[in-house]
Formats: C-alpha cells, structure tokens, sequence
C-alpha cells in the first residue's frame, strides 16, 4: 500500500500543516471521474459545507438527512445558495 504525507508535524508552530499533495484516494478519485484534483477538492469542500450547515441546522433524523442528501443531488446549486445564506450570516 502506498500512502501519501497529505499533513505534516511542524514542531515550530507545534501544528498539522498540509504538505500540498493529494492523498492517493483523491487522486485515484479524479482519474477514475475523469475530473482534475481541483474538481475533487471543490466537491469534497462543498460537501464539507452540507455537512456544517445540517449540523448547525440540527438536521439529525434520517428522514431530514435523506431529503438534504436528496436535494444535493437534484439540485445542488440551490442548496449551495441556502447553505452559504445560513452559514455566513
């Protein structure tokens, strides 16, 4: 198996810092998506930002965490708006 250093110790600031290179499954992602890494990063972050907004929102039965899911994927760019609205103010 091969792994990657996405997060690097520095002893300095004593913090997590990322090294700039994508995990193996990110890349792996992309090249099976047909899609470039930014693409994957952009994805995983707005996903990232559902999971917030849900969390803020309180959303925790399976009903309202299947009809949140539901609308991401029917239409996301919508729910990205509402998303943003709610988590930044």
């Amino acid at each position: 198996m091969v792994l990657n250093n996405v997060y690097q110790w520095n002893p300095k600031t004593d913090t997590l810092e990322e090294t700039g290179v994508p995990s193996v499954l990110k890349q792996k992602l992309a090249r099976i998506q047909g899609i470039t890494q930014k693409e994957v990063d952009t994805e995983i972050y707005k996903r990232k930002r559902v999971l917030d907004y849900m969390v803020k929102n309180n959303i925790t039965r399976i009903d309202e965490v299947g009809k949140v899911f539901s609308r991401y994927y029917s239409d996301t760019d919508d729910l990205i708006k509402e998303v943003d609205e709610v988590l930044n103010g």
